[in-house]
């Protein structure tokens, strides 16, 4: 399922950006830490658009294997990437920290003079049922391999 919104160059989008993904995520019915993932990383984006872009703001969310979100602002100037931490600096621009380290995959495209910055999280359904494949191939593997002999080693005397 592939939906989106358009939000105001406002503040205020962070807040209306997570409370729609959250229901976009209830509405698939997925929930746990690939959908808080999610969230926290929208977050992020949005008050980055917000802050760093000059327009309204979009939201996009496609809930398939893997999970990607998408937030676009008109503007392609700048630099998106982590700014590496320095002691004694302002805490600020880490947000992209945080969507290096707890995507799957995430990236930036510009074009036709918009910023497109997207994040992929695991589907929690496809992480399930690759739980139970890898449980069951396990099982399978474990009743293929021979039980060692039980009994006295003769070898031994």
């Amino acid at each position: 399922m592939h939906v989106g919104r358009e939000l105001p160059h406002d503040l205020t989008s962070v807040r209306a950006a997570r409370v729609w993904l959250d229901g976009v995520l209830a509405a698939e019915g997925l929930e746990g830490d690939a959908c808080d993932v999610c969230l926290l990383l929208l977050d992020e984006l949005v008050a980055n658009a917000v802050t760093h872009g000059g327009s309204d703001v979009r939201v996009a969310a496609d809930v398939g294997e893997p999970i990607r979100i998408e937030v676009t602002n008109r503007g392609t100037a700048g630099t998106v990437a982590p700014i590496p931490y320095e002691r004694g600096r302002p805490a600020e621009h880490f947000g992209l920290h945080l969507v290096h380290g707890l995507s799957s995959s995430w990236g930036v495209t510009r074009d036709s003079g918009d910023t497109v910055v997207w994040f992929e999280v695991p589907h929690p359904g496809a992480q399930a049922k690759a739980g139970l494949v890898d449980l069951a191939r396990a099982e399978r593997e474990e009743a293929d391999t021979p039980l060692p002999a039980r009994g006295r080693d003769d070898t031994s005397d």
